[in-house]
């Protein structure tokens, strides 16, 4: 694997790189790749230089939601087009999703299923939230009372907590929803094309 947040962030230098990479290296590998930086060329690139799984990062299918909340710049058109290319060229997709993200509408969790039969990866990695010490989400969910300050101290001493081991009630009826998506998203990658069609 080239460990890199964002491989084709620079396309002119990843052309050259993945040229050579071809001719001196010509080992297979996968990468971390971003929506708004791929497209059909470097798709391509990165096909005939041996890549054999690209990873990216969808988390919420919202857009709106995405901008306000993870300060994700992409929209709906970059992803899409992310996702056109990569299959159009043949890379195995493994995409990631969150579930249990703050002041997300559930409906979010449709248009990614929406989202994920239309490119149907070879893999969609499920994560459940965690809130991480210092971030201006652990600061919000502690505000609206979803994280208490015991929990919260709990987490700035890197003793974590996940959406899913919340006790409160509206977290909880959510949590069933969610984990029907999360079933539904790891069976996406293993059924026909026909049957997801339908």
């Amino acid at each position: 694997e080239i460990v890199d947040d964002i491989l084709t962030l620079n396309k002119r230098w990843m052309r050259e790189f993945l040229s050579r990479y071809e001719r001196e290296i010509a080992v297979p590998f996968s990468c971390l790749v971003h929506p708004r930086f791929i497209d059909d060329e470097v798709a391509c690139w990165l096909r005939d230089a041996g890549c054999d799984r690209v990873q990216m990062g969808i988390q919420s299918a919202d857009a709106e939601y995405k901008r306000k909340q993870l300060l994700r710049m992409e929209k709906e058109p970059h992803v899409e087009r992310a996702l056109e290319a990569m299959s159009r060229a043949g890379l195995r997709m493994k995409l990631d999703h969150i579930f249990g993200l703050p002041g997300e509408p559930l409906g979010a969790q449709e248009k990614a299923a929406e989202l994920f039969r239309r490119f149907p990866p070879a893999r969609i990695n499920t994560y459940w939230l965690s809130y991480l010490p210092g971030t201006e989400m652990k600061r919000a969910a502690v505000e609206a009372g979803v994280i208490s300050p015991e929990e919260s101290a709990r987490i700035d001493r890197g003793l974590g907590r996940t959406f899913h081991h919340g006790n409160r009630a509206d977290l909880q009826a959510s949590l069933g929803v969610y984990r029907r998506y999360e079933l539904l998203f790891r069976m996406i990658p293993l059924l026909p094309r026909p049957l997801l069609e339908r």
